[in-house]
Order: structure tokens, then sequence, then C-alpha cells
């Protein structure tokens, strides 16, 4: 394992924050990244803690690196670094104090496992943590316990990042603390929707979230989060829907043609977590009984769209896809109505679908059409608008968008494969239309 001074420099931290304090200053490293190492994991965000406003030690570490420092809480003067190197992203962390001790100051923090810290000039000795808790013997038996009895009155925020502390460094709850949080759910209506969706988008973007799902509806937290269940579903449903996804998700991780890399989202939802999320909506039909809810939550418009398109895309249409005989623009036409993403909509219906694999090659071949006639995430008509204004006459501009989605469908189910047929279809279409008006019995 890394020593952590090797951990340190190697994340540009030693020697460039230590030279970056004047005389007398001191500044150490609490929380997380302690935690990780000591569980032998990697680290890429740091926290520092000082005895005074760290502002400038901030804003000179950020110079130094090359970093962008930004101000994240004015009144209580905690600023943010962050550095991008080659293929890996740092965030540093600044804050004064909360207390006029580091121990008040680290008795103050959500679970023991975060109430450790090591003054930089200290780092080569592990015994000059700092570790009033007993963190340590928390973390050896893998147990996540709050701080204090008000843990989570100071910060009701802190529900939600236990559940995912036990989920991502594979723990379990103190009893005590797992009863402490289920009496102060109803206090996380008091914390702002922009950090619970934060925190959420978190939960769902772990690999297997199902146990945190059962453990967020063991404490009354889906209720809180999500209200009721439309009808016909239910939490249970929802959660077994990510299962399945998470499931599907994890076998095609080793299958290059199948990943989510080239899906581009909006922070802080992951592609995984999108689509785990829309299952969980899908099947609990929370939407239903509070269609605003993701609005609620401050999801942007764009993500909102895409979870509702995947919440809705029933797994049937797999098996228009299976039974889709046209060619490659009337496939490409199909995938182009799954929703705003067909990447992550195909995917989608992948994880639903009980036996995949013969679907996988129809797929690829459907987004490889759609890949190759897409225009600007759309895929232009077969057929200008100004040739039926001219070769059929019709100049009423919602006739000629029913036309032209006409066409749309007749290539998708095969009736349509050329130009020439295109033609002629519009022009058989435009004189039934005719008809019609002349013998509108």
């Amino acid at each position: 394992m890394m020593s952590l001074s090797d951990l340190l420099v190697s994340a540009y931290i030693l020697p460039h924050l230590s030279d970056c304090l004047i005389s007398g200053q001191t500044c150490y490293l609490v929380g997380g990244a302690l935690r990780d190492h000591l569980l032998g994991r990697p680290s890429a965000d740091f926290d520092f803690a000082t005895p005074y406003d760290p502002t400038r030690v901030a804003c000179r570490f950020a110079s130094r690196i090359g970093g962008r420092w930004f101000m994240m809480d004015r009144l209580r003067k905690q600023s943010r670094v962050v550095l991008k190197q080659k293929h890996e992203k740092y965030t540093y962390d600044f804050a004064p104090f909360r207390s006029d001790t580091l121990e008040g100051d680290l008795r103050l923090r959500d679970f023991t496992v975060n109430a450790l810290a090591v003054e930089l000039s200290s780092v080569l000795d592990l015994e000059a943590i700092c570790d009033p808790l007993d963190a340590r013997s928390d973390l050896n038996h893998l147990i996540l316990r709050a701080c204090s009895t008000d843990a989570f009155k100071d910060d009701p925020l802190r529900l939600l990042r236990g559940i995912r502390l036990v989920a991502t460094l594979e723990m379990e709850f103190d009893p005590a603390t797992r009863v402490l949080m289920a009496t102060e759910v109803s206090r996380l209506g008091r914390v702002s929707a922009e950090r619970i969706r934060n925190e959420l988008s978190q939960i769902f973007a772990v690999d297997c979230p199902s146990d945190s799902l059962h453990r967020m509806e063991d404490l009354g937290l889906l209720d809180q989060l999500f209200g009721s269940p439309g009808q016909n579903g239910s939490f249970s449903k929802g959660i077994h829907k990510v299962e399945q996804i998470s499931r599907r998700l994890t076998h095609y991780a080793s299958t290059p043609s199948f990943s989510l890399e080239r899906v581009v989202t909006e922070p802080p939802l992951s592609a995984a977590a999108i689509l785990r999320l829309a299952g969980f909506l899908a099947g609990s039909r929370v939407l239903e009984s509070t269609p605003q809810l993701l609005k609620q939550l401050r999801f942007s418009n764009n993500s909102n769209v895409l979870l509702r398109s995947l919440a809705e895309l029933h797994s049937r249409r797999a098996d228009e896809l299976f039974a889709l005989n046209s060619p490659g623009r009337g496939r490409a036409l199909w995938v182009s109505r799954l929703g705003p993403d067909p990447w992550l909509s195909l995917v989608y219906l992948l994880c639903q679908v009980d036996h995949p694999e013969p679907l996988l090659e129809n797929v690829r071949r459907a987004f490889d059409d759609y890949m190759q006639h897409e225009k600007n995430s759309r895929i232009p008509d077969l057929v200008d608008g100004s040739w039926i204004h001219s070769e059929l006459g019709v100049q009423q501009g919602q006739l000629v968008g029913r036309l032209l989605n006409q066409l749309r469908q007749a290539e998708m189910e095969g009736r349509v494969r050329t130009l020439d047929e295109a033609h002629k279809f519009l022009k058989s279409l435009a004189q039934k239309s005719i008809d019609k008006k002349k013998d509108p019995s």
C-alpha cells in the first residue's frame, strides 16, 4: 500500500501546500482521505482544516499547482481548489475549525470514521493522527457510527450521506446510530433540494444501490423523499428494477461496444445513475402521485426530460426492435423515437428484458444505423417539405407535417425504402386526401 506521504506527493499536496504556509501556520489533513488511506482505498478528494481563515493559503496553493480556486461558502470561509491532471481530477477543500480546537472540530463531524486528522508536517508518523473518537477501531470493524447524538440535527443530509458511506465503504451501521437516524428522518425536509439531489445522484451511481434503497425504505427515507408510489407501483417494484438494471450493467461492463462512456450527462448524474433512477421511477411510479418531483429536486430540464422518457420506455419496445424489418434508415428512425438520448434508451431497453442476448446484434445494428443517418441529433426527412409544396400542391404546414410523419412510419415498417418509393407513397396519400374531401361520406 502506498504510504500517506507518497499519496500526498502524488496528489500535488506535498511539498506544495506546506510551502504555502507562513511561519507558525498549521494545516491539517482531515476526514475522508485519511479514512480511505487506512482502509487501503484510493482517494482524489482531500479536506483541510486550519485554526485560522484558510482562504489565502488555498489561493496560494491553487496558484502554485495550476489549479482553479473558488469560494464555496463565504460566510463559513470554505473554499475549494480543483486540479485536472491527465486522466485524474483532484479536489481540495479548505475550511477553518468548527470549534476552538482541533479535537472539538472533529467531534462536530458526521461519523467517527471521518473524525481523523493529521498535521501536514507529521504525515510520516501514523501515530500522530488525531483520533479522539476511536475511528480506527470502527474502521477495523467496518462500523459506521455517528460522532454524537446531535450529528443529524446539525445537518440532516448526513442521513443520506450515511446511507452512501455504508454502501461505498462496505460497512454496517452501529445499531444506536441506526435508531438515531430513524428518529431524525423528518428533519431532511429542512435540507436544500440541491444537496439532496447531489446525494441521491451518488447513491444511484453505486454499482449496486439496491441495499441502500432497502435501508432507506426501512428508515422511512423513501417516503420522505419521493412521496407515495403511484397506482400499481411500489418502492419494492422500483428497487427490483434497480437490481435488474444493475445486474445488466455489470454484465455489459466487460463489453466495449456497450460502453456508457459515449453518453454525455449533466452533473451530478452519471449515465449509470440515470438508468437506475429511471428504473426506480418506473417501478415505483412516484411521478404519478408527485408529477413535479424531479423539478422539486432541482434536476435540470434536460435531465428531467431524459429521466421521464426512460421511465416511460416499456420493455415491449424491445419486441418492436426484434421484429423490425426495415433498411438502415428505417431502423435509424425507430431509434430516434425512443427518446432524447438514443444510446441510453437502447441500453435501458436491454436492461429491462429477461433474455437480452438475442437482441444484442439488433441493438448494435440499430445504433450504427442511427449514427450513420443522424445529423444534428435528428434523422433528416427523406423528402423535403418543399417537394410536397411544389409537386403535390400541399401548402398547409400542418398537413405537410402529417404526411412526413406517415412517411417516417412507412419507412420504419419497411414499406418505403427508396426516394422513388417515398414520392409514390406521398402522392398516394395526397390523392386519398383529395378524394376524401370530394366525397366526405
